[in-house]
């Protein structure tokens, strides 16, 4: 058999055997641990030849405090205070009113306790309060006249109707509105009230009556004392025909509560209300309230709520202050206010004759001859010094309303009578009845001034002070 052989030119496959090397591996290894060895060796050296820096922690962040420049009061977590912050500057006080016996001002969102006598400064819009005297008892139903106007504000928001422009008249013993500044809701509280009592008037003093309709009467008129205070409504009272409906109301009543009340309203109605207080002085008001006030055999209380009733009127009013001149009103109020043992009626007496005469309550003041009241004035005159000795010399009494009524009261007899109210003992211008009060005052005066010139609240005090004795 023949063999095979290859041909001298063709090329011979070669022999390729896939093998895995294991000292490749290694090398490689080796290699990789050097490059490593060298890197952290160069690293170190690097390291431990920088110049060393100290490293602060970073902070750690807390919840960041939001401040706000806030307008509105802030309430704290104290429940007893309320905050505000204006400016970046914060101020707190206390969450309940604090009063004392003079007027401070009512802060923003301050609650107000029952009891107290509140106004609204006219000039300013700001809220006022103080502790109630004796005297205030029937001035706006305590907190009738700041609060009232809140709760009418609130429906006027929640009821915007727009008033129609008619004038105010009775119309089929309806009121038609003008111009008003409360809503439809209130105003309808206030017409309801004003036909009820109206119609409760005619049976009132008749065998009609019942003690149901005069309890329900005695509701309305209690209310219509509260809701009366808002101008608008005063002067629809008395554009409507009040004051007659209500004097009829009181010369009918049996009932002295219901004198009282009706009283109350038209007293309410007249208060800082020159509208009212004007369409008053042409329908015999002062006249009516004369004489219930002349009357022998009234009651303190009623006798109380008749001097409210004319001080109202006659404050600010030269027409009505004319009229009460003329019925020597003067005269009358002065031999009240030396007979009564009711400090009440006292208080309320120099009120209003304090107010006749303050200058600053009128622009045009009434014209009185000297010689007609000259004897009235020494009256008077005398017995506020009398009585403000007396209130002086009690150390313990803390009744700084009291004493600042007849303080004022001296100086403004003083500036409207300089010759009558000359505040001097001269033997023709003493009363008898008393001995002078005027010696002892100066030294009194200052001893005040000095007990309550660092009281902020006693300011109305030391003002009324420091003005009577400078004319002393």
């Amino acid at each position: 058999m023949a063999r095979y052989s290859a041909l001298p030119s063709a090329p011979q496959a070669s022999r390729h055997r896939s093998s895995f090397n294991p000292r490749t591996i290694v090398w490689a290894l080796v290699g990789l641990g050097a490059l490593w060895f060298i890197g952290s060796s160069l690293l170190t050296y690097w390291d431990s030849n920088r110049p060393t820096t100290e490293r602060k922690p970073l902070p750690v962040m807390q919840p960041s405090a939001v401040i706000e420049d806030h307008s509105s009061p802030v309430v704290l977590p104290d429940k007893d205070k309320i905050c505000t912050t204006v400016g970046g500057v914060e101020k707190c006080y206390p969450r309940l009113f604090q009063a004392t016996h003079q007027f401070r001002e009512i802060l923003p969102g301050q609650e107000i306790p029952k009891g107290l006598h509140v106004k609204v400064d006219m000039e300013t819009g700001k809220k006022l309060a103080k502790l109630m005297d004796n005297t205030d008892k029937d001035d706006s139903k305590t907190n009738a006249v700041v609060m009232v106007k809140d709760r009418l504000t609130e429906k006027l928001q929640a009821n915007p109707q727009p008033a129609t422009n008619q004038g105010p008249t009775i119309n089929q013993g309806k009121f038609t509105k003008t111009k008003l500044r409360v809503s439809s809701q209130a105003y309808e509280e206030f017409d309801t009230l004003f036909q009820q009592i109206a119609q409760d008037a005619q049976v009132v003093g008749s065998a009609q009556a019942s003690p149901e309709l005069t309890k329900d009467l005695l509701a309305r008129l209690d209310r219509m004392s509260e809701i009366i205070s808002e101008i608008d409504f005063g002067e629809l009272f008395a554009d409507g025909g009040g004051f007659p409906k209500f004097l009829q109301l009181i010369d009918q009543a049996q009932s002295a509560e219901v004198t009282k009340s009706a009283l109350l309203v038209i007293g309410s109605a007249l208060q800082n209300n020159p509208k009212a207080q004007q369409v008053a002085n042409g329908q015999g008001v002062l006249d009516k309230l004369f004489a219930g006030l002349k009357s022998t055999d009234q009651p303190a209380p009623l006798l109380h709520r008749y001097i409210y009733a004319l001080s109202c009127l006659v404050r600010g009013n030269r027409d009505a202050t004319e009229q009460f001149m003329n019925h020597s009103g003067v005269h009358h109020l002065a031999l009240l206010f030396e007979t009564t043992t009711n400090a009440d009626i006292k208080r309320r007496s120099a009120t209003l004759i304090s107010n006749i005469f303050n200058p600053h309550l009128v622009t045009n003041p009434a014209v009185i001859d000297p010689s007609v009241v000259r004897h009235d004035i020494q009256h008077w005159c005398w017995n506020f010094g009398s009585s403000l000795v007396d209130a002086m010399k009690d150390q313990t009494a803390l009744d700084a309303d009291w004493k600042n009524t007849l303080t004022q009261g001296l100086v403004n007899i003083h500036q409207t009578f300089p010759v009558a109210c000359a505040l001097t003992c001269e033997k023709d211008l003493a009363d008898k009845a008393t001995s002078c009060p005027f010696p002892p005052l100066p030294d009194l005066i200052r001893q005040e001034i000095q007990r309550y010139h660092e009281d902020l609240d006693y300011s109305d005090y030391v003002s009324s002070l420091k003005n009577l004795l400078t004319v002393m």
